[in-house]
């Protein structure tokens, strides 16, 4: 998996100003600050490009931070990142299915569409609480099966995006935290329209090509999961520029007012969002 086509693109400190800008009033960074306030030491896992944390000790400048990612240059990015600002971290490229913390280390945990990336669930929310202290809090963010294919399945059909990746309804995620020591404190969503007029053409063309490559595969005893190229064509994207994209483009600033808005207000239930998130309390 290439990281630039997992993460989001901020690519230096001028570009972090201006994606702060635009969503620092999300419900993930509200709940981050809000239940970041008076908290000692805190994880970020799967922390990527290390911008939400970066918010994190902005605000709380005595904090001390713990950055965790598989991905070695998003690590490296974070450092980058930290040291622009003159704040300190730490930083390591691990896997959360195995903490390399003590029990008990941390009164925050947090992870932004990371927990939906990993086979075993139970077994990656098990060790999460392990570092997590008693009366500790936990944030976390996944893709909601209500909206599986207007957000999770039609972002990752389009974009040919081969990696695992889950959806979760919203009483499922909770359940995995409130069998094993949590209550439930604070429920949110994020997103409430993903639809660009190119995707559905895309996304039936996207099913069309699989199951061609998939014929492909039997006729020559690959396996089935054997994919052809993530990577769309030169031809391919000459294509959709020259069909979808000025509607693609008209539609786009409309399409994020009504999220600005929806997300900012948080008017909606949270089961109808794209992404769902809760607060969790180690009991």
């Amino acid at each position: 998996m290439g990281w630039d086509s997992h993460y989001e693109k901020v690519s230096d400190a001028i570009d972090y100003e201006s994606f702060l800008n635009k969503n620092q009033k999300t419900p993930y960074l509200k709940r981050l600050t809000k239940f970041g306030k008076n908290k000692k030491r805190s994880l970020e896992f799967g922390s990527g490009k290390g911008g939400l944390s970066l918010v994190l000790k902005r605000n709380y400048p005595k904090i001390e931070l713990h950055l965790l990612d598989l991905e070695k240059d998003a690590i490296e990015f974070s450092k980058g990142l930290f040291k622009h600002y003159n704040l300190n971290a730490q930083f390591y490229v691990d896997d959360f299915m195995k903490l390399p913390f003590p029990n008990n280390h941390f009164d925050l945990i947090h992870g932004n569409t990371v927990l939906e990336h990993v086979h075993e669930t139970k077994k990656a929310v098990t060790e999460l609480l392990r570092v997590l202290k008693k009366g500790g809090h936990i944030l976390v963010t996944v893709p909601n099966s209500n909206r599986r294919f207007s957000g999770h399945d039609l972002y990752h059909t389009i974009n040919r995006f081969d990696y695992f990746s889950r959806t979760f309804y919203p009483k499922e995620l909770e359940s995995f935290f409130t069998e094993n020591s949590c209550e439930i404190v604070d429920r949110f969503g994020n997103g409430c329209v993903y639809f660009y007029p190119s995707y559905l053409p895309r996304y039936m063309m996207e099913k069309i090509r699989l199951r061609k490559q998939l014929s492909i595969n039997e006729k020559n005893k690959l396996p089935k999961t054997k994919k052809s190229s993530s990577i769309y064509s030169s031809k391919e994207q000459k294509f959709y520029a020259s069909t979808f994209s000025y509607a693609d483009r008209i539609w786009d600033p409309i399409q994020r007012k009504i999220n600005y808005f929806t997300n900012k207000n948080e008017f909606l239930p949270y089961s109808w969002y794209i992404t769902i998130g809760i607060v969790a309390r180690k009991i």
